[in-house]
């Protein structure tokens, strides 16, 4: 467990886009792929909701009407070809209307175009129901690594009729860590933890930032004043602490405040402008942005008329009218003024709304019907009134009604329309109403109407309309329905109410209480304020010296006009029948107005400024440069001391007719169009003055140097040599010195020659430019176009160096290279005659292998050559490359021998190599023994009997070894003859012998034999089996034996077997004398 390494950072982006600008910012594109001529939007008007500040992209899914979107939002490219970090876009995304929210879109990458064929998708969502905050999004674009460009774009599609998609805050961000990071006075950091070994509490100390300390992991911290600031972390655990000081890390730049601000006042119009009694008060709220740090407001017609300070008191307004307020944001970086044109409303009639910026419309549908319309919810209860509710402080009259209407059916059926007093959080007593039949009102359009005599409202009032329900209501074919804001996301209250039960009357709801959200029915009531006796205006025209103010009623009578100073002092009057007049020749100041009328005396008028226009003076002008370069500015001119403003700029030639310069601005400056002496003047004006022209100013347009352009016929040559003749033509000006450069022009040595040629040897190889430096007058010096020399070094063939010095026919000679050279390869060669003669080989590369074609000794050797120096051969590499090795045929005398006899000479014939050794085998080539022996020829005495094979093994040179055929001899054993027995010994003539047996005998039998004599004489019997029989002829005394031989062995013959072969049994005659005797 060990204490932390403090360290931290931030999340480094490569793109970031808040469009806070209210514009399509620099570098994005937009595309409409379905053609409906909608676009994604950029606002910064407060209109949508946006996720910070007050810009935000938008696409539109619903405008009056569903849309089916196929829009398309193209970021710039990013770089992404490091391959070391990651990457990640984030980005923030809402469905405008909480109601209407489930837009769809889709992320896609392109790395070639920003054509949308060019994209692939990587994301796409459906927003999610009932969101009602921005969801933030990340995509990891690790597999767009290597990518030096790379477009993300952003696509609205496959959806209809919900509202907006909105889009804020995208980036791009990496994890390398940036050494330094910059932001604009007003934005934040957000700083991360890198602390390793597990720390468990962290202590930030953030100088000129807010908070100036902070103890999370990872704070944000906002700076409001350009500079540089330290960062610090402490990161601990129970082992221990580190600290982390990066100086000067945040760089927060300053920029000028954008101006804006917005205003309040009793009621608010259509315009949403405020809009107030004579003697009201308007409030105004300063929304600029950029850290202004100074305020200068300025309200025309108003009391204070100017005020300094973010938040000015409430300014009241005295005289009807349209007046238009300012404010002038500051900072230390600059300024940004804005006007609200026409923003203040001052009495008489207007139409008054509770929508804020944000609103869009709405219908919603019910369980049965719609809202704001007849519904209900299916359970008996029903929808039976809508009513809009107006915070209201002071007396006047409702005229009319404007509403939008979305549903109107049902013919025969009417609706209630009504205004009531406030009866404190609903509708109170009724001061007007009217049953009006629903198919008088037209749909998707908006309606008015018109209330003949006015309805006199003092206080608080709704605009409402009841609903009248029949019986058994079919919603298909009776229905009423206007229009509503969309639920708001913001916290405004809701000014919207709806009566709800089972029947009239029933309980009042705010839409808010009822349904979660606040809104506003577009209920639009006609106002005007009460205003007692005559209305006086006045206005103000200023004149050359002198003006006038014009006072005017808003009754003609016979009346006398009093114009008066702002502070009251009398300046003159005017009686007549009439209902203005106009006081003229006045001087500088504020001037206001009232009215006799028979003693009816008005009260005074708006107070207006008037500002004369002073006599016109045109002023002196005074050049930047008398004299210039034809091709040049002429620097900027400047007039001062003028009175009025600036009409036009005008210029002549050579004393020639002057031409008008479209410029209203009191400098100027060009680049005339030739040479020559060119005057300038200007036009002043002061207001409706007489305009005047200004001093004139004169300058000399010199021609331009031409610095020509250096050449010669030599552009190569070898280091050593000279660089030949260069040569200026086509210049104008004089020859100012010369220079050369031998780093691409990069930088430039001077060479003191004034001459218009040129030549040197130059020191170093390399690339050398050489120019002239030109110089026509007072004109800049110019440079000609420069002429290159290459200088090549010396030619070094350099070393060639293989694999292999030995190889076997059909074998690649492995890969020759060749290093140490100085110059271009021309050429490989090779050689197979000692390097007599060299065969070309088409090869310009480093390296080189072929497969020879035939056995030899190769000569390789390259060519190289630099430049146009002469060529250069490196050192010969030599391969012997060896035949393939051939087995041949062994041969021999005898095929078969006596076990113990010479196997006779063996002979090895037809062979391609050297003899390795001989081996025999005596397994059927199963297993080979070696026999030490490189001879051709072998011969030996086999040890045992068998088959032989004896072969000899052959290699050429590194060719794998091969075999000779083999040469088989069989060794037979020695013959034995064995041993002849059988059943007898003793037989009768003419019985068989029985069957003798031969046994105990090695070879082969060739025949029996037989004799009678005693084995004196043999007489052959054809039998080669191992057994005989027979029945011998005669009687007497036989014996037998088998001549046996193995292979080409002498033959043997078995041991005897002797048979006895008696004569038959004769029994004779037996005679006597007698042939009876007594007993």
């Amino acid at each position: 467990y060990s204490a932390p390494v403090a360290n931290f950072g931030v999340l480094p982006t490569l793109l970031v886009e808040d469009f806070e600008s209210g514009a399509l910012p620099t570098g994005w594109q937009i595309l409409d792929e379905d053609g409906d001529t909608y676009f994604w939007e950029f606002d910064n008007s407060g209109t949508f909701t946006a996720h910070g500040g007050t810009g935000v992209a938008a696409s539109a899914s619903w405008d009056g009407a569903p849309l089916t979107p196929d829009n398309w939002l193209i970021a710039p490219a990013v770089d992404l070809s490091n391959t070391t970090p990651d990457y990640n876009l984030r980005y923030y995304v809402l469905g405008q209307d909480p109601a209407w929210e489930q837009e769809h879109y889709g992320v896609y990458v392109s790395t070639t175009g920003t054509a949308p064929g060019d994209f692939s998708l990587v994301f796409e969502e459906t927003l999610p129901a009932g969101h009602t905050a921005y969801l933030e999004r990340n995509i990891d674009l690790a597999a767009y690594k290597g990518n030096s460009t790379v477009y993300v774009a952003f696509r609205h599609f496959n959806c209809t009729d919900w509202y907006y998609l909105n889009l804020d805050d995208v980036s791009i961000s990496t994890t390398v860590q940036p050494t330094q990071v910059s932001i604009y006075e007003g934005e934040s950091v957000d700083f991360i933890d890198l602390s390793t070994n597990n720390p468990t509490m962290w202590a930030w100390d953030n100088p000129g930032g807010t908070p100036l300390a902070s103890y999370t992991q990872n704070p944000t911290v906002e700076y409001y004043v350009a500079g540089y600031y330290d960062v610090t972390l402490t990161a601990a655990n129970a082992a221990g602490s580190d600290d982390e000081l990066k100086t000067n890390y945040v760089e927060v730049l300053g920029r000028a405040p954008i101006a804006d601000f917005y205003g309040t006042g009793n009621l608010k119009d259509l315009y949403l402008r405020p809009f107030i009694p004579v003697g009201g008060t308007v409030d105004y709220t300063d929304y600029s942005i950029q850290v202004p740090t100074a305020w200068s407001w300025s309200f025309p017609g108003g009391t204070p008329s100017t005020y300094s300070g973010q938040t000015p008191p409430s300014i009241t307004y005295n005289s009807p009218g349209l007046y238009s307020p300012s404010l002038t944001a500051t900072n230390a970086h600059g300024s940004d003024a804005v006007t609200g044109t026409d923003f203040v409303v001052v009495g008489g009639t207007d139409t008054c709304t509770n929508m804020i910026f944000s609103d869009g419309l709405a219908v919603y549908g019910f369980t049965n019907g719609l809202i704001p319309g007849h519904g209900d919810d299916g359970s008996g209860n029903y929808l039976l009134e809508y009513a809009e509710f107006y915070s209201n402080s002071y007396p006047g009259k409702i005229s009319g009604i404007e509403f939008g209407c979305y549903s109107a059916q049902g013919t025969g059926k009417t609706v209630t329309w009504y205004i009531a007093e406030d009866g404190g959080g609903q509708p109170g007593t009724i001061l007007w109403d009217s049953i009006i039949p629903i198919t008088t009102f037209t749909e998707a359009a908006w309606n008015f109407i018109t209330i003949p005599d006015s309805v006199a409202v003092t206080g608080n009032f709704f605009i409402g309309y009841q609903l009248n329900y029949d019986a058994g209501h079919d919603y298909n074919t009776h229905q009423f329905c206007t229009y509503m804001t969309a639920f708001r996301s913001e916290s405004v209250a809701s000014t919207g109410y709806f009566m709800f039960g089972p029947s009239s009357p029933g309980t009042w709801y705010t839409f808010e209480a009822g349904f979660g959200d606040a809104a506003s029915v577009l209920l639009h009531p006609e106002f005007t304020y009460d205003q007692s006796g005559p209305i006086i205006t006045a206005t103000a025209t200023p004149g050359c010296g002198s003006g006038d103010v014009t006072i005017t009623s808003n009754e003609t009578a016979n009346q006398t006009f009093y114009l008066v100073t702002g502070l009251g002092a009398p300046v003159a009057n005017w009686t007549g029948n009439t209902n203005t007049h106009t006081f003229t020749g006045l001087s500088d100041g504020d001037y206001k107005g009232y009215t006799d009328n028979g003693g009816t005396i008005s009260g005074f008028s708006n107070i207006v400024t008037l500002t004369n226009d002073p006599t016109t003076v045109g002023g002196t002008l005074t050049p930047t440069n008398t004299e210039i370069c034809f091709g040049e500015n002429t620097g900027v001119i400047t007039l001062s001391g003028e009175t009025g403003t600036v009409n036009k700029w005008q210029k002549r030639v050579d004393g020639g007719a002057w031409t008008d310069i479209v410029s209203t601005a009191s400098t100027y400056s060009e680049i005339p169009s030739s040479a020559g002496y060119w005057e300038y003047r200007a036009e002043v004006q002061s207001g409706a003055c007489p305009a005047a022209f200004s001093s004139i100013v004169g300058i000399t347009v010199h021609p331009t140097t031409v610095p020509g352009t250096v050449s010669s016929a030599v552009t190569e040559v070898c280091l050593g040599d000279p660089t030949g003749l260069l040569t200026l033509t086509g210049y104008t000006g004089s020859v100012v010195r010369w220079q050369k450069s031998n780093n691409g022009g990069v930088s430039w040595t001077d060479i003191a020659n004034t001459a218009d040629t040129y030549s040197e040897t130059p020191a170093s190889a390399g690339t050398w430019l050489y120019r002239a430096v030109v110089q026509s007058g007072t004109c800049s010096e110019d440079f000609s176009a420069s002429h290159s020399v290459t200088v090549y070094p010396v030619s070094v063939g350099g070393t060639l160096s293989g694999t292999f010095t030995q190889i076997c026919v059909g074998d690649p000679t492995g890969t020759m290279t060749l290093t140490g050279y100085t110059g271009t390869i021309n050429k490989w060669q090779v050689s197979t005659d000692g390097g007599s003669t060299w065969t070309d080989i088409a090869n310009t590369t480093a390296t080189y292998s072929e497969t020879p074609v035939g056995a030899g000794t190769y000569d390789y050797r390259v060519e190289v050559q630099s430049g146009s120096c002469p060529p250069s051969y490196s050192n010969n590499y030599n391969i012997v490359v060896n035949p393939t090795s051939v087995g041949g045929t062994v041969t021999g005398t005898n095929t078969e021998i006596c076990l113990g006899d010479v196997t006779g000479t063996m002979t090895l014939s037809g062979y391609v190599g050297n003899i390795v050794k001989w081996q025999r085998s005596n397994d059927g080539g199963t297993t080979w023994t070696d026999i030490a022996n490189t001879t051709t020829t072998h011969s030996e005495t086999p040890g045992v009997a068998g088959t032989w094979d004896y072969r000899a093994v052959i290699q050429s040179g590194v060719c794998p070894a091969v075999n000779s055929t083999s040469f088989s001899i069989t060794v037979y054993p020695a013959s034995v003859g064995g041993t002849v027995s059988g059943p007898s010994t003793e037989i009768c003539l003419g019985d068989p012998t029985g069957t003798m047996t031969l046994a105990g005998h090695t070879g082969t039998v060739l025949r029996w034999q037989v004799s009678t004599d005693g084995g004196t004489i043999w007489t052959d019997i054809a039998n080669t089996t191992t057994t005989h029989s027979e029945t011998p002829a005669a009687a007497g005394t036989y014996m037998y034996r088998a001549e046996v031989q193995s292979g080409t062995c002498g033959a043997a013959f078995s041991a005897a077997h002797t048979i006895t072969v008696y004569p038959v049994t004769v029994p004779g005659a037996v005679t006597a004398a007698a042939t009876e005797i007594c007993l």
